[in-house]
């Protein structure tokens, strides 16, 4: 009978530490406390060129994102850093880049600028006009899309850059 005490209460306090907080005061309600699993994936060592356009892959990984008690969904992301000879905006990117599954689905994705602003991306609370990359500075990027659900996920086998296909190496 004890065993049988400590195992719900091992288990209770699994569900407890996994349960959390979203929103606040008479609003709020208990919710699922979402982890992100990184598993990494070879990255091309070299630039990626399409047109004046250099792209420098640094990070390739596929994230579960899942609860205490089961996986969510799958998302893949490339992380990596970008440049042009000339004044580059976000929105010429978007619709830029393509996932590839090895089961041969494609899947279209987002791109998200990150790291210091102002130094890098100029962005528009700050300039007035679109989001943009300045003219030969480099700027840091990040793709995604997700890639799986709950129950399967799809390796990562390749992506597109402006139409041009990039194998990752495996």
């Amino acid at each position: 009978m004890a065993s049988a005490a400590r195992i719900l209460l091992a288990c209770s306090l699994l569900i407890l530490g996994g349960c959390t907080v979203k929103g606040q005061g008479k609003g709020s309600t208990p919710a699922w406390k979402m982890y992100q699993i990184e598993h990494p994936q070879p990255a091309p060592a070299d630039p990626i060129r399409s047109g004046s356009v250099e792209l420098r892959v640094k990070q390739v990984f596929l994230e579960e994102n899942k609860t205490a008690l089961a996986a969510s969904h799958w998302v893949a992301r490339i992380r990596g850093t970008i440049v042009s000879p000339d004044k580059l905006p976000v929105s010429a990117l978007s619709g830029a880049f393509t996932m590839i599954g090895k089961n041969g689905k494609v899947y279209q994705a987002h791109v998200s600028t990150v790291g210091p602003g102002r130094r890098t991306w100029q962005h528009q609370e700050h300039t007035g006009e679109p989001t943009h990359l300045p003219g030969n500075v480099p700027g840091d990027l990040e793709i995604w899309c997700q890639i799986g659900d709950d129950k399967t996920n799809d390796d990562l086998e390749a992506f597109t850059f402006r139409g041009l296909r990039v194998a990752l190496p495996r």
